[in-house]
């Protein structure tokens, strides 16, 4: 019965096939060449495309098996949509305001070995990590994995041009050096595991039941009513595979990684603004802040305390340190659009606190 309904839901379907998807990108490239500096008429020009690829479909010669219904597949980045802007990237909440992702100082890495280790995490949610120090480089390198993956099934191959991919993460010198800092990246990606308990949850049983197993609900009781609390273990990437012959890469993203963007917890970042950061000040403090800004919605933004940013970044600086340095990341911030204005001043208890306007 399910395969029926299938079969009469296809016409509303716009997921691309893999011959598909190649055949967009090809025709995305040639409309970036003409109109790159117009992003409102590339966006335009993006739609296009797709719808025009979707139409031109034989629609006798689709596999009612290839075309699933959007609100029924589950594909990465999970339940975010597929938008036109190609600058945009999904962005979980629960990373943005954690420090899986850190503005950390090069140099020698920590690994918790098979330690999980709590981070400071947003109310209601606690989050531990396993694996690798991951900085802020890492995290620019995932947002655009996280955006190739736009609209494909989990576990599902996607092709990686080395070069192209190296050139959107800021690099300008593509050389030895630049392919060994990818290899170690993808490295460090493939050994991060995260734990997230939250409490009062409502995500779906559905989505609970394709998630499987990494996934465990309880109910709680607290001051007689009954709370979901649910406890997500899930890798963020899934295998990287390379062939030899061609040096061509492939990545896959796994299933459980969905939940991070579950129940409409996720902004976007936007990957042209976040190489600017890192031609500014505090450049990876300033990319950290970018994250934990567009997590929230636009207008103005409730104070936060600055303490609360220095904890959740995962700073070892000491907070007067920090703060001078996110003074000049919040410049950096205001310089390349992420926010209109913004101001630090003490409370009444004498704490500073960041206010702020995107």
């Amino acid at each position: 019965m399910e395969r029926q309904t299938l079969r009469k839901k296809k016409q509303s379907q716009t997921l691309l096939t893999p011959e598909e998807q190649k055949d967009f990108e090809a025709q995305l490239e040639a409309a970036k060449r003409i109109y790159g500096p117009m992003r409102d008429v590339l966006a335009q020009k993006t739609k296009e495309i797709r719808d025009a690829i979707i139409a031109g479909r034989d629609k006798q010669a689709l596999v009612p098996d290839t075309f699933l219904p959007r609100e029924r597949l589950l594909t990465l980045p999970g339940l975010v949509p597929v938008i036109a802007e190609p600058q945009m990237s999904p962005l979980s909440n629960w990373i943005a305001k954690s420090s899986i992702f850190a503005p950390r100082k090069y140099g020698n890495r920590k690994d918790t070995g098979s330690n999980w280790v709590e981070l400071p995490s947003p109310r209601g949610v606690t989050i531990y990590y396993n694996g690798p120090e991951l900085d802020m480089s890492d995290h620019t390198l995932y947002l655009h994995l996280i955006k190739l993956a736009e609209g494909r099934a989990p576990n599902e191959t996607i092709y990686i041009n080395r070069a192209k991919l190296l050139k959107r993460c800021g690099y300008k010198s593509i050389g030895k050096s630049a392919y060994q800092w990818l290899n170690s990246a993808f490295d460090r990606l493939m050994q991060a595991n995260i734990k997230i308990v939250v409490d009062n949850t409502r995500l779906s049983e559905e989505s609970q039941g394709i998630l499987g197993a990494d996934v465990n609900a309880s109910e709680l009781s607290e001051k007689g009513r009954k709370l979901k609390k649910l406890t997500l273990t899930l890798k963020i990437m899934g295998e990287l595979m390379e062939t030899p012959e061609t040096g061509d890469y492939y990545f896959t993203l796994p299933p459980t990684s969905l939940a991070l963007f579950a129940n409409q917890l996720y902004g976007y970042n936007d990957l042209l603004k976040r190489n600017a950061l890192q031609e500014g000040k505090n450049a990876d403090l300033a990319a950290w802040l970018q994250s934990y800004i567009c997590a929230d919605q636009t207008g103005p933004h409730d104070p936060v305390l600055v303490e609360t940013l220095w904890k959740h970044s995962g700073s070892n600086s000491r907070l007067n340190d920090f703060t001078a340095r996110l003074k000049g990341a919040f410049e950096n911030c205001q310089q390349n659009g992420v926010i209109l204005s913004w101001g630090i001043e003490k409370n009444s208890n004498k704490k500073h606190i960041v206010t702020w306007k995107r």
